[in-house]
């Protein structure tokens, strides 16, 4: 079994750094020659080649399409000789022996062609704050991208990630959405990661909130939801949201719900009805 781990990068030498340092066969104590690392580059500089081809001479570095995420990934997967994919975030610290408990969950579950893998926030106190982000996933059923585990033959079957998610939001769900129809999911909680939680700034939140629920919006309607049914359930999670917001006193938070409530959605319920 020979295993492809694909790696999206753009500008984050520092942290993607710290990523392929615990991607090396000693910290991984995986045979080197049981698995390959693919870093696909969305950037317009040389930077990130060069450092690899510095310090990481092990890791193959591809040229990335400037597309978007999903485009970045598919980018990765094009040039992958493993007959299975695992897709890490280039932020998250790979704990030690990940690619052999993947290895070990592959073998161990014949009838599964995806599997995802723990997700642990590096600071569980920080997500306690208000405009706090992290992907965790401790119990399975969540599929983010940031340590998921494919078949590359199903992949391809399904079409990889869908590009016409423009931003890193959704793109990872509609593909967990299209390989349950098709296999078992596992959840091995052995592959674990950790991955740092982040703070984005509300006037950047706002900005991008209209292509963000665009984005979700086009998740709905690509499972054959109807505009009411994707209208009702935006309107319902963002006033549980809102009110959950409130309670804990996450201003900030509830300031974006507010702004889906009344502009974002509004917005997309006028574009429609064009």
């Amino acid at each position: 079994m020979f295993i492809s781990v694909i790696i999206p990068t753009c500008n984050r030498l520092v942290l993607l750094s710290k990523c392929l340092d615990c991607l090396r066969a000693d910290f991984q104590k995986t045979e080197n020659d049981r698995y390959e690392v693919i870093v696909t580059d969305d950037s317009k500089n040389n930077k990130t080649e060069k450092m690899i081809a510095d310090k990481y001479q092990w890791v193959t570095c591809a040229k990335g399409p400037q597309k978007g995420p999903a485009a970045n990934r598919n980018n990765g997967a094009k040039s992958a000789k493993g007959e299975w994919l695992i897709f890490l975030d280039d932020d998250v610290i790979p704990d030690a022996g990940l690619i052999s408990e993947y290895i070990k969950g592959i073998t161990d579950n014949p009838d599964s062609l995806a599997f995802e893998g723990t997700i642990l926030p590096d600071n569980e106190k920080l997500l306690k704050k208000d405009m706090a982000e992290c992907p965790v996933n401790t119990t399975g059923g969540y599929f983010w991208s940031a340590n998921i585990c494919v078949n590359k033959w199903l992949f391809k079957q399904v079409g990889g990630f869908d590009e016409s998610f423009s931003i890193a939001a959704q793109e990872d769900q509609y593909l967990y959405y299209l390989l349950k129809k098709q296999t078992n999911i596992k959840f091995l909680a052995p592959a674990k990661v950790t991955h740092p939680v982040k703070f984005i700034a509300l006037k950047n939140k706002l900005k991008n909130n209209i292509t963000a629920v665009s984005n979700w919006a086009l998740y709905c309607s690509k499972q054959s939801m109807s505009k009411y049914k994707i209208i009702q359930q935006g309107y319902a999670f963002q006033c549980r949201s809102l009110l959950k917001n409130l309670y804990f006193l996450k201003i900030k938070s509830a300031i974006l719900n507010c702004h889906t409530l009344l502009i974002a959605l509004p917005y997309f319920i006028f574009k429609h009805d064009k």
